[in-house]
């Protein structure tokens, strides 16, 4: 088969980075433009054009299509691409509300394409490895530590903390999407607490207490972008005492002290394998389950002022 002739929306810096080289570099999909506000050295891309919808016009054959753009444009996008019949890979989080999330979902059943959100921190060994041990067993204690320095790692990125942008949840809904990938039962948010910058509408850290089976469990998670060191942590006791610890955002597992999984990072490898898959069989995969967890968190969250200058 021939390979799939693909478009990218979006040439920020998760698509420089990671999006260009991987397709560059897969046999399934052959590159043929992308589409940014304001011109992108880089010479991976194809054509490029300012506007999306004038590509999708001058660029008939393309079959489909990565949505890299900040989440509060990529409803509006995602529908023109889906109505112009293409498939749409969308990078995470894929939304800013659910209401978005699940039209969407029913645009794409309609049209017959294919669409994938692409929860990068879910395609991992590790993360496979840990939902089969967790299968069948309780969770009493969980810790989950995401921590990072903002200024480093989203430098000059105004958009995440406007209306929509998402805040500590953008980097932090990655470790949401592992939990509601490997925990047998759902998480649920039972308290949170968001630290919200002077002139921000989003956190730049925040708290969160998840409802246990029995009143003695212990769920909790801690997100912070005020941080000068990178810490990436997930610890989890079973109620039978077994000790699961994933690090490295998440290529690494270790199971009551012993190391099971300890691998290299083909998170975008392994999703654009799915993705070509996914558009062979003609099937769609949509998670909303971290979403869910960030809106409960902003439902019954208490709001603090925090004095990091942004």
């Amino acid at each position: 088969m021939s390979p799939c002739r693909i478009a990218v929306i979006g040439l920020g810096v998760i698509t420089l980075k990671r999006h260009l080289p991987v397709i560059a570099a897969s046999p399934d999909f052959e590159i043929v433009a992308g589409a940014n506000r304001r011109p992108v050295e880089t010479s991976m891309c194809g054509r490029q054009y300012r506007d999306y919808r004038d590509m999708l016009a001058s660029e008939p054959s393309i079959e489909a299509i990565a949505i890299c753009t900040p989440p509060d444009v990529r409803c509006r996008i995602a529908l023109d691409v889906i109505a112009a019949g293409k498939h749409v890979l969308l990078e995470k989080p894929p939304f800013s509300t659910l209401g978005e999330f699940r039209q969407v979902r029913l645009a794409a059943e309609r049209a017959g394409v294919t669409l994938l959100g692409a929860w990068h921190s879910q395609f991992s060994v590790a993360v496979e490895r840990a939902r089969e041990i967790l299968a069948d067993q309780q969770v009493a204690k969980l810790r989950m530590i995401w921590r990072e320095d903002v200024t480093v790692s989203h430098p000059g990125q105004d958009w995440i903390w406007k209306v929509g942008g998402f805040g500590v949840f953008d980097f932090g809904i990655n470790g949401f999407s592992i939990l509601t990938r490997i925990l047998p039962d759902p998480l649920v948010v039972r308290a949170a607490t968001l630290r919200i910058p002077n002139r921000s509408q989003t956190p730049i850290a925040a708290e969160m207490d998840f409802a246990g089976l029995q009143g003695d469990d212990r769920l909790h998670a801690e997100m912070d972008w005020r941080s000068t060191t990178v810490e990436r942590t997930i610890e989890i006791v079973t109620r039978g005492g077994q000790r699961l610890r994933t690090t490295n955002a998440p290529q690494h597992l270790e199971v009551d002290g012993a190391v099971v999984v300890d691998g290299e990072n083909l998170e975008y490898p392994l999703i654009y394998d799915r993705f070509a898959e996914m558009i062979a069989r003609g099937e769609s995969q949509l998670d909303e389950l971290p979403l869910a967890v960030v809106a409960d968190a902003y439902l019954i969250g208490r709001t603090l002022t925090d004095d990091t200058i942004i």
